[in-house]
């Protein structure tokens, strides 16, 4: 018997035909006959083929039992139908693609046409459809006896529309492929290719954009700090299930606007996990429905920073006063949310007494992760020693204190507040709302103690007939350097930093730093609105409060070249 395409569907399922027998023509070679040439059962053409009696795909194959044997043919157990060869999978595992749609209906064809006509074919195919209002069922419907799965939520974000596509698949490896992006046929194989170095973890592309564009995005090497500053890792990369279990990377609250790619793949890198990238390109539409919003949103809102877990380092001297006023007050009152505050308290007073008013505070603070050890970095009253007879001695401390801070920083953001400063209670978030993709810095203002006209511990890049220009309070500038009174760091500059004093740089560890950050690149930010009081130094006064006031919603990017 011979069957022979016919091009009538009917409930969702291709039908065929059946003629008279033949035994000198076999079914396969007649269904591999099609001008599309596409290999039983993926063809879905029509072209020119007819035939007598109609029957559905799935009692076509039922009908089969097999292959049908020509006489004097071996047993069907001994013959194998001739079919077009998959590869293996390179690493051995198997991969899911997770298609997520909204109102992407008009795409979504493409889309898994390209999945299914992959060298190394995905073991699970599923459409998670977020709250369409288009025919994106309807079309997904249509290659469920190809093996597609369709499930439809309600999440309207994407972060959340892949949690279900985690959720509802086995496979070891993800693929969370856009509706309206396509995959290469080899692109399957490639990524596998570099998952089966087993210290690989995502396997990421770089971007050959269509319809609007025909531009190839080359992506960078792997680097987990510039991967801090900006994504470069697009959602239809390849991610192992056990890295995003072990990650949590899909475990977070949605922010509107945030870019829920970028915060999955830093909390997957942040984990430990490594990304490499492939040699086959993802091919990315370009066109104006798509669903990323930028050009309205600042850094802060696009990196997510509002739940961004903060590393909050303060070195302790041991001063009563201090700690009873200024730092233990803010410590209660400051806005950020506590679980989203890594609190670490370096304890150098050598002093047992006040070491257990300080592990007594920490036991009701309401702070759930909290680290306080002690550190013997000199003499003990050393802070509040005459500064100019003892600068050699405190630059060593200060250097020993924050070098180890920077060893154990496993945050990308740290915000640094000395024990004898009392800041607004929302510095935190204040500070982040200046950090850009080029900005390492951002510190709040303070007045120095030490000097007897109250200036500025900053300082600006430039200087007028030889004489440095000092910052003002208003809205945030640019600036030389800081103090670290009261200052926001970014660990991809920060680490590794051991704040070593060498030949040309300067006696003051804080100055030493800002001049090794400006050049690098980095631009350091001073919130000159962001007032902080430091205890011995005078106080602002009315005028300069007036003057800090923000003339700028917070949340607006403070400057042109913010992104």
């Amino acid at each position: 018997m011979v069957w022979i395409r016919s091009g009538v569907s009917g409930g969702g399922r291709d039908h065929y035909r059946i003629s008279v027998p033949n035994w000198g023509l076999r079914a396969l070679d007649v269904l591999r006959s099609c001008q599309c040439d596409h290999p039983f059962p993926v063809c879905a053409c029509s072209e020119g083929l007819t035939g007598q009696a109609l029957v559905s795909r799935s009692k076509f194959l039922s009908s089969l039992g097999g292959w049908p044997r020509p006489p004097g043919a071996p047993e069907a157990s001994t013959r194998k139908p001739p079919t077009k060869r998959r590869r293996s999978s390179p690493s051995g595992l198997s991969v899911a693609v997770v298609v997520i749609s909204h109102n992407y209906g008009r795409f979504l064809s493409e889309a898994l046409e390209s999945v299914l006509a992959q060298t190394v074919e995905a073991s699970e195919v599923l459409v998670i459809d977020d709250a369409s209002d288009d025919d994106t069922s309807g079309v997904a419907a249509r290659y469920a006896d190809r093996g597609v799965r369709y499930q439809r939520v309600d999440h309207r974000h994407a972060q959340l529309s892949r949690r279900a596509g985690l959720e509802a698949s086995t496979a070891d490896v993800l693929l969370f492929l856009d509706a309206d992006n396509r995959l290469p046929p080899n692109y399957l194989e490639d990524g596998l290719r570099v998952l089966a170095d087993r210290r690989i973890s995502i396997s990421y592309p770089d971007l050959q954009s269509f319809d609007d564009s025909t531009e190839l995005l080359s992506m960078p090497a792997f680097d987990a700090g510039l991967l801090e500053r900006r994504n470069y890792i697009d959602a239809g990369s390849l991610v192992t299930r056990q890295a995003l279990v072990l990650s949590r990377a899909l475990d977070y609250p949605p922010g509107e606007q945030s870019h829920a790619d970028w915060r999955m793949f830093r909390r997957l890198v942040d984990a430990g996990f490594r990304a490499a990238r492939q040699d086959v390109p993802l091919l990315y539409r370009r066109h104006p429905g798509q669903m990323i919003r930028t050009a309205t949103s600042s850094y802060y809102e696009r990196a997510g920073l509002a739940d961004e877990l903060v590393t909050l380092f303060i070195p302790l001297s041991g001063r009563r006063r201090a700690w009873e006023e200024y730092l233990r007050p803010w410590l209660d009152e400051q806005t950020r949310r506590k679980d989203l505050v890594r609190l670490v308290l370096a304890d150098t007073s050598q002093s047992d007494g006040f070491h257990q008013v300080v592990r007594e505070w920490l036991l009701r603070s309401g702070y759930p992760d909290v680290r306080l050890y002690r550190q013997a970095v000199g003499m003990p009253g050393l802070a509040d020693a005459p500064r100019i007879d003892h600068i050699e001695v405190v630059m060593q401390a200060c250097a020993r204190i924050y070098g180890r801070m920077t060893r154990e920083l496993d945050t990308a953001y740290l915000v640094v507040v000395e024990d004898d400063e009392r800041p607004p209670a929302n510095l935190i978030d204040r500070l982040l709302r200046s950090m850009d993709e080029h900005t390492a810095a951002v510190s709040g203002l303070y007045r120095s103690r030490l000097q007897s006209a109250g200036g500025y511990v900053a300082w600006m890049n430039r200087a007028r007939n030889g004489e440095p220009i000092w910052p003002a309070p208003g809205p945030p500038v640019d600036v030389g350097g800081t103090g670290f009174g009261a200052i926001l760091l970014r660990r991809c500059f920060l680490k590794g930093e051991t704040f070593e004093s060498r030949p040309g740089d300067s006696d003051y560890y804080d100055v030493a730093y800002a001049q090794r950050m400006g050049a690098a690149g980095w631009r350091w930010k001073l919130d000159a609105g962001c007032l902080v009081d430091h205890m011995g130094a005078p106080p602002f006064t009315p005028e300069e409060r007036r003057a800090a006031k923000p003339r700028v919603p917070l949340g607006t990017p403070p400057c042109k070249t913010c992104s």
